[in-house]
């Protein structure tokens, strides 16, 4: 139930209050960690700024762009979390 709360006044002030500081509890949750049950939580933020240039619908390999119009070739970053394939048991 804290969890909805959370979740649920963070959406409402991002959305009606037009305080953007709570659209970061979307893009990451790890940002709650205090409000929030400890307990695992799945994430899958996009909005209408978000461009997809690579998915695990397309390539497994996390170090290269698949061939896209003119895009295509490795892909490189810095300070990035660690990403991780498994069977999540629910």
């Amino acid at each position: 139930m804290q969890a909805v709360k959370v979740l649920i006044s963070s959406f409402f002030d991002a959305i009606l209050n037009e305080k953007s500081e709570y659209r970061i509890v979307f893009q990451d949750l790890s940002y709650t960690r205090e409000w929030m049950p400890d307990t695992m939580y799945i994430g899958n933020y996009l909005d209408a700024r978000t461009t997809v240039i690579s998915s695990f619908d397309e390539d497994i390999d996390l170090g290269t762009i698949r061939r896209r119009r003119s895009l295509s070739g490795p892909l490189l970053g810095r300070c990035l979390r660690k990403s991780r394939c498994s069977t999540i048991r629910l």
